[in-house]
């Protein structure tokens, strides 16, 4: 009952707590810090009690030191295990070696909508929210047979949202090699499937239009040599030459057409829009007779244009385009019913 031993006494305040709990109650039971005679510092259970003599008289007092340091960074690393799979956005779930599903971390619960163990587990084991009965099993088995299985699969939330992931699974193991467990590692790879399609899609449209400019520039060539040839002819025919109209009008279309294929080059980069004032009035009026075969037969054009015509700038064949899709569009809007598209 004096002075206690080093190594206690260098436990600082505590140390007198606790040989003041053991002096008035008799014991004292709990974790400290003590230090070592080289001044290292480690972690203790103590376990302490007073001794007494057959009178019932204090004669000393026992203790019993159990260093705890390695339990104590157990459980620090498992808190930080914990918090790490808690905060993770993949979800986490651990089933035990029948595949009852025990545990789920934040991020799973999320993804499969909160979704309760018994849930997860009604179609059959762990593996429930794996959308492919088939898949599930290959999994399944490869982990009882202590293999891992990895690979993209569909899986299906409590609602039947199916959405892309990608799944690691491995089994859990004891100290003796024996199978107590697996864990299953979620990725949701919805946005990386949707940025996949979209690289897809712009090669798929670089590929078209390299492909369109090829066609749209032999096209043009094509279409120059219909235009020369047909202001040839016209200029050998007769002005009495009733084959005159139908020359003038073969040669319109084409230039139609060669607009349209300037567009294409511009597009696809083997080409430019050629900038001009343009009279609006006059464009469409050129156009009228196009125009109107783009509509159905049960419905009629009519223009009610302005004047002044207006005048702007910009490239020919982008805005009869413009106008011609709006025709079009008036016209599937009607359907079959009978009735007037107006060009103000």
């Amino acid at each position: 009952l004096g002075k206690p031993a080093v190594g206690f006494w260098q436990m600082g305040e505590k140390a007198a707590e606790v040989v003041e709990a053991v002096r008035t109650k008799g014991g004292w039971s709990g974790e400290l810090v003590a230090q070592r005679k080289n001044g290292a510092f480690f972690e203790v259970h103590v376990t302490s009690s007073m001794v007494v003599d057959d009178a019932g008289r204090p004669v000393c007092m026992q203790a019993s030191f159990a260093d705890i340091t390695e339990r104590k960074q157990a459980e620090k690393a498992l808190l930080f295990i914990g918090k790490a799979v808690e905060s993770t956005s993949d979800a986490i779930g651990i089933s035990d070696a029948q595949g009852h599903h025990f545990y789920q971390n934040k991020a799973s619960s999320e993804m499969f909508e909160d979704a309760t163990a018994e849930e997860m587990e009604a179609a059959g084991g762990g593996a429930a929210v794996v959308k492919d009965p088939k898949v599930a099993k290959e999994m399944f088995d490869a982990i009882m047979s202590g293999k891992s299985w990895s690979g993209e699969l569909e899986m299906v939330t409590k609602s039947g949202y199916v959405f892309p992931a990608f799944e690691r699974a491995d089994a859990i193991k004891d100290s003796d090699g024996n199978l107590v467990g697996l864990i299953g590692i979620v990725t949701d790879i919805t946005e990386r499937k949707r940025a996949e399609e979209a690289l897809r899609h712009a090669q798929k449209t670089q590929s078209l239009g390299t492909l369109a400019g090829g066609i749209a520039h032999d096209f043009n060539n094509l279409l120059n040599a219909v235009i020369g040839q047909s202001a040839l002819a016209l200029g050998k025919l007769p002005k009495e030459s009733l084959a005159g109209s139908n020359v003038t009008k073969a040669m319109k279309a084409a230039e139609r057409a060669a607009d349209l294929t300037r567009q294409l080059l511009a597009y696809s980069g083997k080409g430019k829009f050629h900038i001009e004032e343009i009279d609006l009035n006059l464009l469409v009026n050129e156009n009228i007779e196009m125009l109107e075969v783009s509509i159905p037969k049960t419905s009629q054009l009519r223009l009610e244009l302005g004047s002044p015509s207006p005048h702007i700038r910009g490239d020919v064949g982008q805005i009869q385009q413009v106008i011609m899709n709006l025709i079009i569009n008036a016209g599937e809007a009607m359907g079959a019913d009978p009735g007037y598209i107006y060009v103000r």
